[in-house]
């Protein structure tokens, strides 16, 4: 009975120790992979809980500004994609989700004939969307095709055929003009993209990459430099590519991240500090930055000139576990309070 009584006890004075929040281990924070600004009012946040388990992967859409948000789930190490409020595409690296509901469900999409890398499909909308072969990523003179889907990717056209070591899957402004890095040079079509012609952009690096902003086509860049520092650069276009403004390069050092809003809105950021540019790069002001204590800034989107979203961390935590919001260009800054992450 005395060997029972002591069983008794320290079973209970274990249970009593697991029931004290002070002596329970700590559950790390969820990291925050990307945010996806739609409109002023709509946004959808991917999360990975961390340790990260099969399962890990949860979405969170609001469509009143963060006030309130709505939970989803998407398939472990998936890259989403919104194009509205319910339609969204999901991609991992063999297969290809898409959902018509906001992510309450989604269903399988077969990739085009013998492809099999799903981040390598872009969707301008619901139905309309292009697939360029990657499946090579180094080197010059290689095989190239590119297909199009105007079902939501429930069947696909094989549209073009070319070479090039360095193309990157191409962004569309309408289902007829899309753009494309490639080798040196950045690609242009006018007809949905059965054919491509070469621009006089700005030779700004060997594997530039292209977007789109408000109004804008972006070519950017970011590289080391023999300090050790990313150096972004970027040239924007108005009119589709015929024409280019200067490429200009960020200012200062310690840049991690480079938004556009669109041709001559520009925000870089270091981890503590934002610089802007109102004429497309020509000139850079710091900004006096306001963050909430302890936090660091890890990249930034922005709506138009003022209102940005921005992933930021918090120690001690490595990782973005933050989200917050500005809108006055990237001077002050508020949590976005998000339901519990994991």
């Amino acid at each position: 009975m005395a060997r029972l009584a002591v069983a008794v006890s320290v079973i209970a004075a274990a249970s009593l120790a697991w029931l004290q929040p002070w002596n329970r281990p700590p559950v790390p924070p969820a990291e925050i992979k990307s945010v996806q600004v739609l409109s002023a009012t709509t946004a959808v946040v991917l999360t990975q809980a961390r340790p990260d388990p099969p399962d890990s992967y949860l979405g969170y859409e609001t469509g009143d500004g963060g006030r309130s948000w709505r939970r989803f789930r998407v398939a472990p190490q998936a890259e989403v994609h919104f194009v509205d409020a319910g339609h969204g595409f999901a991609s991992t690296e063999f297969e290809l989700f898409a959902t018509a509901d906001g992510g309450r469900t989604w269903q399988s999409r077969p990739l085009p004939p013998d492809q099999h890398f799903a981040p390598a499909a872009w969707f301008l909308d619901a139905d309309r969307g292009w697939y360029l072969n990657l499946d090579v990523l180094s080197g010059t003179g290689l095989p190239r095709d590119l297909y199009r889907t105007v079902d939501g990717g429930r069947s696909w056209q094989h549209l073009w055929h070319g070479t090039s070591g360095l193309a990157q899957t191409p962004v569309f402004a309408d289902p007829e003009h899309g753009w494309m890095a490639a080798d040196f040079s950045v690609l242009a079509t006018s007809d949905g993209g059965v054919t491509w012609t070469p621009l006089k952009a700005p030779l700004i690096a060997d594997r530039a990459g292209v977007q789109l902003a408000a109004g804008a086509l972006i070519e950017y860049s970011s590289e080391l430099n023999a300090a050790g520092d990313v150096v972004w650069r970027a040239a924007a276009s108005t009119d589709g590519g015929a024409s280019w403004g200067p490429a200009q390069q960020s200012p200062g050092s310690g840049i991690v991240d480079v938004a556009f809003a669109d041709a001559s809105h520009w925000r870089a950021i270091t981890r503590s500090h934002v610089w802007r540019t109102d004429d497309g790069g020509a000139n850079w002001t710091p900004v006096s930055t306001r963050l909430p204590t302890g936090d660091w800034l890890n990249s930034t989107r922005y709506l138009d000139a003022e209102r940005g979203w921005a992933l930021a961390g918090s120690p001690p935590a490595a990782f973005p576990t933050r989200l917050l919001r500005t809108a006055d260009g990237g001077g002050s800054w508020s949590e976005v309070a998000l339901p519990s992450l994991g």
